[in-house]
């Protein structure tokens, strides 16, 4: 089946997805009691790309779900997520040419949360994540309220003070959003979190926006770009902002003075906060060799059993 680029709101996904979607809107989020949900993406992975993420996920307590869609997985990637109890979703990045596969990848997220909307599972709560730069310390949920939960990359930089940033918004609206957009934070398409209404209403927004890109912006990374557009022009409700450190720590901008790693292998923020999630590691090869040789024993552990 081919993608269409329309927005999402069509006769069809109306008669499909309307009513539950109403008696959704009307539920107290308090009355809802399905478990959350982690969700992400893998592609051409293998075990020892993806044993951060899963092994500390689950190490924290967390035993909600954990959903990947997956493209041309490797066997012994497959094995691990079926041990930690990951579910896995299919996917074919052709279905929704000419996307690039990370922008790909919000479409599927929506159609997978409106099957769960329809079957009656909606999850409570949804983390939308990367996954091969991804550690967790704590359980992702723990200490975040209610609405849509959006982190900020760098306390100080801002969207058009960066090279890409800047380039990303240019390629995907021109010039006059880019300069509309540029004294406005950088926050990151790669961890978002909401409860299940906000999680819904923002993925529409990413699917509509998403479906005016030209091919030049769907065949590039253009998420990051999307999702600032959808944060900052304020095209959902219920928006919480939170800064660099304080829930999820994105370490593209951090100077290697800016984390340390204790005694017992946490990561740690100036103030020695120990931040639930930790995005990026890998952009300082210190930290990365570091949670290499803690995971990369314990994968070929499960592979020896």
């Amino acid at each position: 089946m081919t993608f269409h680029r329309t927005p999402y709101w069509t006769p069809e996904t109306l008669a499909s997805v309307g009513a539950p979607m109403t008696e959704l809107l009307h539920t107290p989020a308090t009355a809802r009691q399905a478990p959350p949900l982690v969700l992400g993406l893998v592609a051409n992975y293998d075990a020892e790309q993806i044993a951060p993420f899963v092994m500390s996920l689950r190490a924290t307590g967390y035993d909600g779900d954990v959903v990947l869609l997956t493209s041309d997985l490797k066997s012994d990637a497959r094995v691990l997520l079926a041990q930690t109890g990951v579910e896995t979703v299919a996917f074919d990045p052709a279905r929704h040419a000419p996307y690039h596969i990370q922008n790909a990848r919000w479409f599927v997220y929506l159609d997978y949360l409106t099957q769960r909307l329809r079957d009656g599972s909606m999850p409570s709560q949804v983390l939308f994540t990367d996954v091969r730069d991804v550690v967790f310390q704590a359980d992702p949920f723990n200490g975040v309220g209610g609405g849509l939960n959006v982190f900020h990359e760098n306390d100080r930089s801002r969207l058009g003070e960066c090279p890409v940033n800047r380039r990303w918004l240019r390629t995907c609206f021109g010039d006059h959003v880019a300069l509309e957009l540029a004294s406005f934070g950088i926050t990151c398409s790669g961890t978002v979190m909401g409860d299940a209404v906000p999680a819904l209403r923002y993925l529409i927004e990413m699917w509509n926006v998403m479906s005016l890109l030209s091919d030049a912006a769907a065949t590039t990374v253009a998420d990051q770009a999307v999702h600032n557009f959808v944060v900052h022009r304020k095209l959902i409700e219920s928006l919480r902002h939170w800064r660099n450190g304080d829930h999820v720590y994105t370490l593209h901008h951090v100077s290697r003075e800016g984390w340390s790693i204790d005694g017992n292998g946490a990561i740690r923020t100036p103030d020695g906060f120990r931040c639930p999630i930790v995005h990026q590691y890998d952009r300082h090869p210190e930290l990365a060799e570091a949670i290499r040789q803690l995971y990369t024993p314990r994968v070929a552990k499960m592979n020896a059993a």
